[in-house]
Parts: structure tokens; C-alpha cells; sequence
């Protein structure tokens, strides 16, 4: 197949689903927790008296992580690059998948962890999967990314799957993923978009999957949200905080 009919990109990000990265300048440890708005929303104080997400381990199909980064470190398996081969945890370029992963799966740093950013599971384990981000640079044509990081997920015992980019044709083969993925449990979450239109893509529509879009602190559905009859939740997607590959952490906007 051909990969240019997939992944969108923008800016070498993924564009459906990326963080909006703003530039504003980089918060002090202590506003950059204070910044975690979406924790106060979430109630996350009395969400971690039930339950941390210890033994959970969370598949990321996104660029790869830093996972050296010190919100992150420790929280994230060798995982795998599957258009280059090895370790999907050593990046410290693009910014994209630190950021998703953070939001999972951040402990923060410091005296009592209380510094730095904090996901809504910070018990978790983050699965790295690398997918290609540029368009039509897949070093296999006929190769099927997608259904290979999908059942890669699945195999190495991730319960929970997070998708947060645009894939405009499904395959056959990647159904059979996706549908293999449902078969074992698996729950796979992916966002709905950020173009602000009223229609979803073949993958976000896909029976059996959360699509999720984004509200603002106010509780207001953002405007660039992506929305349609599949769409099952929103949740925080303005202002967000969250941890960077290239810098210590960002603040933007996505579903």
C-alpha cells in the first residue's frame, strides 16, 4: 500500500489528534503543575485514591518517546520504531509522542513527585510505537505500519492502545488488527481530529474504538474539534501542558 494516503502531517507532527504546540515560554516547576488544569477537572486527587494504573501498560502509536525525560523516567518500555527497527524510547527531536505519553503516564519529579507535569496514570507503563510521520517516507512501500504496530500492541500486553493522529483509508489489513485488538480486550482510543469539521475518518468511525474530542477549561467544546455521531467523549484539549522530547515541557491544543 501507500503510505501517503494514510498519516497526515503537519509541520512533521501528526495533524489529527497532535497537540497544537504554542510558544509560550517554558513554566517554572511549580506553575507547570499549577498549568495541569485538566487534574483539577478530572478530580485526579481522588481518582489516585482508587486506582494509579499500576500493572497497566499503555501502547502509544505516535513518534517515539524520551523516555529519559525526568516526568517519564522509568514509565517507559524499550517499545518499537516499526519503519526503522529498535527501541522506540530514545527520542529527543520531535516532541509529539513525549507529549502524548506524558499525559498518560507522567510521574512528575522532585521532593513527593510534586514538580514537573503528571498524567492521569502515573503508575502506567508506556508501550512506545513508533510510526512513520512524514508523508510517503516508508522505507517499505507494501509494508502495512498501522497493522503492525497494532498487533505488536497487543502481543507485548497492552490493555489500553492511544491513537492520536488522522488515517484516512483503512485497510484490510488493518481491520483484522483492529478487530484482533478488540478480540483480546484491548481498548483503543483515538482522537477525533482538529480541523473543526463535522465528519470523522474511516479510523475514528471504526466500530468498537473511543473517539474522543476536546473541550476547553470552561467546559465548551473547542473549536477546532472534529465531531460526528461516532464521537463518544470529549476531554481536555486547550492549554494543555505536558512534557517535551527537545524541551522540558509545552503547552497546546488538540482532540
Amino acid at each position: 500500500m501507500s503510505f501517503a494516503r494514510t498519516l497526515r502531517a503537519l509541520d512533521g507532527l501528526m495533524a489529527a489528534g497532535v497537540l497544537l504546540f504554542s510558544s509560550a515560554p517554558v513554566a517554572l516547576a511549580d506553575q507547570t503543575r499549577d498549568d495541569q488544569w485538566p487534574l483539577k477537572a478530572f478530580d485526579a486527587e481522588s481518582v489516585w485514591k482508587v486506582s494509579t494504573g499500576k500493572g497497566v501498560k499503555v501502547a502509544v502509536l505516535d513518534q517515539p518517546v524520551n523516555g529519559d525525560h525526568p516526568d517519564l523516567k522509568g514509565n517507559v518500555l524499550p517499545g518499537k520504531d516499526v519503519e526503522n527497527g529498535g527501541p522506540a524510547n530514545e527520542q529527543h527531536e520531535t516532541n509529539h509522542g513525549t507529549s502524548m505519553a506524558s499525559i498518560i503516564a507522567a510521574h512528575g519529579h522532585g521532593l513527593g513527585h510534586s514538580s514537573g507535569v503528571k498524567g492521569l496514570a502515573p503508575a502506567a507503563k508506556i508501550l512506545p510505537v513508533a510510526l512513520p510521520v512524514e508523508v510517503g517516507e516508508v522505507s517499505a512501500p507494501n509494508s502495512d505500519p498501522l497493522a503492525e504496530a497494532l498487533r505488536y500492541a497487543v502481543d507485548q500486553g497492552a490493555s489500553v492502545v492511544n491513537m492520536s493522529f488522522g488515517w484516512n483509508v483503512l485497510t484490510d489489513e488493518e481491520k483484522q488488527a483492529l478487530a484482533y485488538a478488540a478480540k483480546k480486550d484491548v481498548f483503543l482510543v483515538v482522537a477525533t481530529g482538529n480541523e473543526g469539521v463535522g465528519r470523522l475518518d474511516p479510523l475514528t468511525s471504526y466500530p468498537g474504538l473511543v473517539a474522543v474530542g476536546a473541550v476547553d477549561k470552561g467546559g465548551k467544546v473547542w473549536s477546532e474539534s472534529n465531531y460526528g455521531r461516532q464521537t463518544m467523549l470529549t476531554a481536555p484539549g486547550t492549554l494543555v501542558r505536558s512534557a517535551g522530547a527537545n524541551k522540558p515541557y509545552l503547552l497546546g491544543n488538540g482532540t
